[in-house]
């Protein structure tokens, strides 16, 4: 057994609600481990909602963020 891929989500439209909930269902494949969006409202509400731990602002301060092994577009 392989340890689940830490992704980040970057974008937080329409669209993202369905890839959260589609990773959320896979917990063995993928643990959402940030979230980007410039909106900090977004960025809080998609974090409590979907148990995400980070957020990050831009995508440039999450490719600093060393625990992300792969991203998303949210859209």
């Amino acid at each position: 057994m392989h340890a689940p891929v830490k992704i980040c989500v970057v974008g937080l439209g329409r669209v993202s609600a369905n890839h959260l909930s589609g990773m959320n269902e896979i917990p063995d494949e993928m643990q959402i481990v940030a979230v980007v969006s410039s909106d900090p409202n977004k960025r809080e509400s998609v974090c409590s909602q979907y148990s995400v731990p980070k957020a990050h602002a831009s995508l440039d301060e999450a490719l600093w963020d060393p625990e992300i092994e792969a991203t998303a577009r949210g859209g």
